[in-house]
């Protein structure tokens, strides 16, 4: 497994974005009135701080108009960002333990079971369900006194008269 070092990337990319626009000599200010780019998103961009954009969906529309209005292709800095944020899930994956650790006193289930026990609860309670319905019912279906009996009587033909 290849080892990333962010830190390296993360001072080339960054001053690659802020040297640009300054070479074009454009402030922060103007590229937010041109862009519509938030000004702590394009601060986030040139110092590589993605904690700020980690949450907003938008995160890649901003890249493209930020880096497309300052003459760069956009598709390396969105891929870094995208390398950051698969980093950035792995380091939270691996904080969250998948092992039981009751040595402490403090029970942490690995994440897979969750949702098992949830789909558990969910089919024991329709077994319950169905279980309950055949009981409940099952005297009402088989008392006789309830069972419509169809004669062999037929009912009278009722004819109106015509008062017209």
């Amino acid at each position: 497994m290849k080892i990333i070092n962010m830190d390296n990337k993360q001072k080339r990319f960054g001053d690659k974005l802020r040297k640009q626009r300054e070479s074009l000599g454009l402030s922060v200010q103007h590229v937010f009135e041109q862009t519509r780019v938030p000004i702590q998103y394009i601060h986030a961009f040139e110092n590589e701080d993605f904690e700020v954009l980690a949450n907003n969906p938008n995160v890649r529309a901003f890249i493209y108009s930020y880096c497309q209005y300052i003459n760069i292709d956009p598709r390396p800095y969105y891929d870094f960002y995208l390398e950051w944020l698969r980093h950035q899930r792995t380091l939270n994956e691996s904080r969250k333990t998948t092992s039981l650790n009751i040595s402490n006193g403090n029970m942490e289930l690995p994440l897979w079971l969750e949702p098992l026990i949830t789909w558990g609860i969910v089919c024991a309670v329709l077994v319950l369900s169905w279980l309950a319905y055949s009981f409940f019912t099952r005297p009402i279906r088989e008392d006789p006194s309830l069972k419509v009996n169809a004669g062999s009587v037929e009912a009278p033909v009722v004819h109106f008269d015509e008062d017209f």
